[in-house]
C-alpha cells in the first residue's frame, strides 16, 4: 500500500490534475484580488474562471474513470481481484474533485468577502 502523500496524490489523479490546478488556482487568485478591491466587472471572469474548472474537474474525474474501467481487467483476468482495483482506482480518480472543489470552496469564501465589501461600499 502507498503511503498517502501529496506527491501520491497529485500523481494519482493524472494529468488533469494540471488543468484543474491552473484553473483552479487562477480563481483562487481572482477571489482575492476582489476581496481587496472590490469591483463589479470582476464578477464575471470569477463565475467563468469557476464554470472552466467544474468542465475540468469533470474532464479529468471522467477521464480516470474511463481510464480505471478500461484498465482493470487488463490488469488482472482475475475477476476476484478486481474490487480491491475498482476501489483504488475509484480514489485516484476522485483526487482531481478532491484538489478542484477545494480551491473553488476558498475561492467563494473569499469572493463571499469581497461581494460584502462591495455591498457596503455601495450608496
Amino acid at each position: 500500500m502507498e503511503e498517502m502523500s501529496l506527491k501520491y496524490f497529485w500523481q494519482a489523479g493524472g494529468f488533469g490534475m494540471y488543468e484543474v490546478a491552473a484553473f483552479g488556482i487562477t480563481v483562487l487568485i481572482a477571489a482575492i484580488r476582489f476581496a481587496f478591491r472590490p469591483d463589479e466587472r470582476q464578477i464575471p471572469f470569477v463565475r467563468a474562471m469557476t464554470a472552466a474548472t467544474l468542465l475540468a474537474i469533470a474532464c479529468a474525474v471522467s477521464s480516470d474513470v474511463a481510464t480505471m474501467l478500461y484498465s482493470v481487467p487488463h490488469i488482472s483476468e482475475n475477476s476476484a481481484d478486481w474490487a480491491g482495483l475498482l476501489l483504488r482506482g475509484s480514489f485516484e480518480s476522485l483526487t482531481p474533485a478532491c484538489l478542484g472543489f477545494g480551491l473553488l470552496s476558498l475561492a467563494w469564501v473569499i469572493q463571499a468577502v469581497g461581494l460584502r465589501r462591495l455591498a457596503h461600499s455601495m450608496p
